[in-house]
């Protein structure tokens, strides 16, 4: 399994990647679960940023509707052929100018600054 940022026509969302397939994550909740009024429904994220701040519970929701998809065949609506998908480059993080930086208490400090890339190898 490879999360992705897709985009299917005007929507763009987080998908994974799953034997040459991609599931789109609204779309297979929205037909394993469709909301109900009144009713609470696990926090799904809908982006990757949005997956990355929620970190290990994030994953494992999408970790669990994933194996919700697998063990169903009514989600072919949201499963797509890789070739009808645009994947989207992931978010930019860090900017030139912007400083990394790791403290340990009785080690020190260490920080970098981002440079632009240059486009030359490593």
């Amino acid at each position: 399994m490879r999360l992705v940022t897709i985009a299917v026509g005007r929507i763009e969302g987080l998908g994974a990647v799953i034997d040459g397939r991609v599931i789109d994550r609204q779309g297979a909740a929205d037909t394993l679960a469709p909301p109900r009024a009144g009713h609470d429904t696990p926090a799904l994220p809908s982006d990757m940023l949005t997956l990355l701040r929620l970190g290990a519970p994030g994953l494992a929701t999408v970790r669990a509707l994933l194996d919700m998809i697998g063990a169903s065949d009514t989600t072919e609506p949201s499963v797509y052929d890789l070739s009808a998908v645009r994947l989207r480059a992931p978010p930019v993080f860090l900017q030139p100018g912007d400083e990394v930086a790791i403290e340990v208490t009785s080690l020190g400090r260490l920080s970098n600054k981002v440079i632009a890339d240059t486009g030359g190898s490593a």
